[in-house]
């Protein structure tokens, strides 16, 4: 995932059942290198946007196919607090070139189009390396 001047990124691997799966996470604030590995998800400041996408192998989940990653058309976010923290978040599951994937995006503070689009530049800078 191309990453613009500002941004910063993490990717965490793993496997399951003998296949490949990894998390990259970016967001237009400093993030660790170990971010990924976070647990309960890594705080995103005020005005500021996280970006995941999880990669798992295809295990017959029944998510639409798609040929280019993009998050959820949708208006509004959910909201949710933690521990006293707002937090706003889309979240999307697909196929693409025969892996799960989960799009998810967080945002400090309540979304505009502005910061949707500006996340949403992320998945979709995405493309496959063997079509």
């Amino acid at each position: 995932m191309p990453l613009p001047h500002g941004w910063h990124g993490s990717v965490g691997f793993g496997g399951s059942y003998n296949q490949p799966i990894a998390w990259i996470v970016a967001g237009n604030f400093r993030l660790s290198s170990s971010a990924t590995s976070h647990k309960g998800g890594y705080p995103v400041p005020p005005h500021r946007i996280k970006v995941a996408i999880g990669d798992f192998p295809e295990d017959g989940i029944h998510w639409r196919i798609v040929r280019r990653l993009r998050l959820p058309d949708r208006l509004s976010a959910q909201h949710t607090v933690q521990m006293g923290v707002s937090y706003w978040s889309l979240t999307r599951r697909v196929r693409f070139a025969g892996r799960s994937i989960v799009l998810a995006a967080t945002f400090g503070s309540r979304p505009n189009a502005r910061l949707r689009a500006l996340a949403n530049a992320r998945p979709t800078a995405v493309h496959l390396l063997h079509p």
